[in-house]
């Protein structure tokens, strides 16, 4: 777990349940750096066979993770789960002008990167 600056009792409560629990661990930044540096940092420290990053807000259902890792076991390197693809797991909508320009972020890296993925 990534604690990017909260002041809101997370970190104890981390220390605690991780005290207990010898897979999880606590990464701690003095300052908020944002959410980007708090993922990467995370990932880069993360240790496992398969990774899993998740929001601790639970905004993508943790039960569609079996599906993420079903792909990497059918031999894909990288399973990324989108609520794009099932509207019904969107729990919160995002506003109109967001979702267009995620899509159209998604455009643009899919044709820059040339990058080949399945849905």
């Amino acid at each position: 777990m990534v604690d990017g600056g909260s002041s809101d009792g997370t970190r104890e409560i981390v220390r605690e349940y991780a005290g207990k629990h010898q897979a999880v661990r606590l990464l701690e930044s003095p300052e908020n750096r944002g959410k980007g540096y708090c993922v990467r940092s995370g990932m880069l420290h993360a240790q496992g066979e398969a990774l899993l990053f998740s929001d601790a807000d639970l905004s993508a259902p943790i039960e569609q993770a079996d599906k993420l890792f079903a792909a990497l076991a059918n031999g894909a390197d990288v399973a990324i789960g989108s609520r794009w693809l099932d509207p019904q797991l969107q729990v919160h909508k995002q506003p109109l002008h967001r979702q267009l320009f995620g899509r159209i972020f998604n455009l643009v890296t899919h044709i820059i990167l040339g990058l080949k993925f399945k849905r």
